[in-house]
């Protein structure tokens, strides 16, 4: 376990995200500690995202339930990150210009008021379920939502999602989280 360095949690090893307030994690380079800003409060060392292409891996962070290191695989050989997440002209954007929320896509990231990146926006949204849809982009670039079972259910352009199961969006879809309706943007 690690103490988000934003809101004191504890949260997983292996996290991108504080699954608590949603901050984004940030390691240091050298000595693999998290927290925030440019610079390790502990070594001075490079603080970088798991998720930035430069990055294969990280010292001294424990992240699988197995014990082995961020990045390495259970043959012990180090693999490179998951950089899925990119800010080119696949970049996915949902938002409701009403209610004021605006998310970028992040793969595989939960949407929900208790869990993922996106609790900040949807926190006081008390028919949406603490856990309730997953957002993915799969290998042929193709974002999907999937909901997780939530207790109001997920619908893209009206039609409601069976749990468990993907469905494909696309730039201009509406996609709907219990009475939260939002436009996907693609840019």
């Amino acid at each position: 376990m690690i103490i988000c360095p934003n809101c004191k949690e504890d949260i997983d090893d292996d996290s991108l995200f504080c699954d608590q307030c949603g901050e984004k994690l940030y390691y240091c380079s050298s000595c693999g500690k998290v927290g925030m800003g440019k610079r390790c409060s502990y070594c001075g060392g490079i603080m970088e995202s798991p998720r930035d292409p430069s990055v294969t891996s990280f010292p001294n962070i424990r992240g699988n339930r197995n014990g082995k290191t961020l990045g390495e695989t259970t043959s012990g050989q180090v693999a490179s990150i998951d950089n899925s997440v990119r800010d080119g002209n696949d970049s996915l954007v949902l938002e409701s210009m009403v209610l004021g929320i605006c998310i970028k896509a992040m793969h595989d990231a939960l949407i929900g008021r208790k869990e993922g990146p996106y609790t900040k926006q949807f926190s006081n949204c008390r028919y949406v379920s603490g856990c309730h849809a997953k957002l993915e982009e799969n290998a042929n670039h193709q974002w999907t939502i999937t909901d997780m079972n939530s207790s109001n259910g997920t619908m893209v352009n009206g039609i409601p999602l069976q749990p468990g199961k993907p469905a494909n969006i696309k730039n201009g879809d509406k996609v709907t989280l219990a009475n939260i309706t939002l436009t996907v943007k693609l840019s």
